[in-house]
């Protein structure tokens, strides 16, 4: 059986991007409270992008949730060396 991942592409990718969700909405366990309407705006972001290449770019839309996590890791680093988050 081969996959075709132009066609179920996207869908793994809208799939992944609700897993990221999770940890754009529980940032709060290791940020301050202000920061998780910012991640989720930016989390939506990532998403509209996402959903508005749906057909367009498939294998983007497949690779976007390691983007959103890529950039959460990032943002989450960089708040605990240069402003002291911690859990």
């Amino acid at each position: 059986m081969d996959v075709n991942w132009r066609r179920s592409g996207p869908w793994f990718g809208a799939a992944g991007m609700v897993v990221a969700l999770w940890f754009y909405v529980f940032v709060g366990l290791v940020a301050p409270w202000w920061v998780v309407p910012l991640m989720v705006a930016l989390w939506a972001a990532l998403a509209y992008v996402g959903f508005r290449n749906f057909s367009r770019r498939p294998i983007f839309v497949l690779l976007l949730p390691f983007v959103a996590m890529l950039l959460w890791f990032a943002i989450v680093l960089a708040g605990g060396a240069w402003w002291g988050w911690q859990a």
